[in-house]
């Protein structure tokens, strides 16, 4: 299974090694939560947006939709 931490920037930081430890940490919420999934590292103002886009993809990816449209469209 794979677990992925995801940082975006310029939210999570301005260095690459705090985009990485945003990253990281995102990764073992991840596999602490059974693991085979993506967690976003929820820093800054884009925060509500993340989350909003991350319960779209869900939803697409539940309903076989992925390929419909982009997220937040």
């Amino acid at each position: 299974t794979a677990s992925i931490g995801i940082a975006i920037y310029p939210t999570g930081g301005a260095e690459a090694q705090d985009l990485w430890r945003l990253a990281d940490s995102a990764m073992y919420r991840a596999k602490r939560a059974g693991g085979n999934q993506y967690v976003f590292a929820l820093h800054g103002k884009l925060s509500a947006e993340l989350v909003e886009v991350d319960r779209e993809v869900d939803e697409m990816l539940q309903n076989g939709r992925l390929g419909d449209r982009l997220p937040g469209d």
